[in-house]
């Protein structure tokens, strides 16, 4: 995963983002904040929790 760590495309009018699985969540909020928008998910373990990470806890 630890190449897969990049915000590849932020789309500012439709507020998406094409963003690989192994994007740290302070990272990614670095990405998206020179574009006007946040990722406003916070767990406890935002330091060190990946994107992909998040997305398998919310579907399992």
């Amino acid at each position: 995963m630890q190449r897969f760590d990049q915000a590849l495309e932020i789309d500012q009018q439709s507020r998406c983002a094409h963003i690989q699985a192994g994007v740290y969540e302070p990272a990614l909020d670095r990405a998206l904040k020179p574009h006007g928008v946040t990722l406003r998910h916070y767990p406890q373990s935002y330091e060190f929790s990946t994107v992909g990470a998040d997305t398998d806890e919310i579907t399992n």
